[in-house]
């Protein structure tokens, strides 16, 4: 399976869940783990493409493709009410997943942008 499959099928799977808490059904443990885990895997698949990477662009690029799959993962719950602690677990992490990315994307900018990081990191 492909990393772009991975982000695919973690999308839809996100999807589904969503779509099942909002027409009223308890998600199950099993099910909130494997999409936690999803999540992670992709996260440390991206850390570990970055080590093979020379430019500071093209790991800019590829923390920005992170970036753009975990607030498509956060904008999926966003509307979602938490059907109990373990779906409130899992937008907690996604939102974290995301933030890191964020910050990563701004990490590897050049000029303005990382000043701009610097800044919103001292505060």
């Amino acid at each position: 399976m492909s990393p772009s499959d991975l982000v695919s099928e973690a999308l839809h799977d996100n999807r589904l869940a969503a779509m099942a808490v909002e027409v009223g059904e308890k998600l199950s443990l099993q099910t909130v783990v494997q999409l936690t885990a999803e999540t992670q895997a992709i996260y440390v698949l991206t850390s570990l493409e970055g080590r093979g990477l020379d430019l500071v662009k093209q790991h800019r690029e590829l923390w920005e493709r992170t970036s753009e799959f975990f607030a498509a993962e956060v904008a999926i719950w966003e509307a979602v009410q938490p059907d109990g602690e373990l779906v409130s677990v899992h937008r907690r992490e996604l939102e974290r997943l995301a933030e890191i990315a964020k910050d990563r994307v701004l990490f590897y900018s050049i000029d303005g942008e990382r000043r701009d990081y610097m800044r919103r990191k001292a505060e």
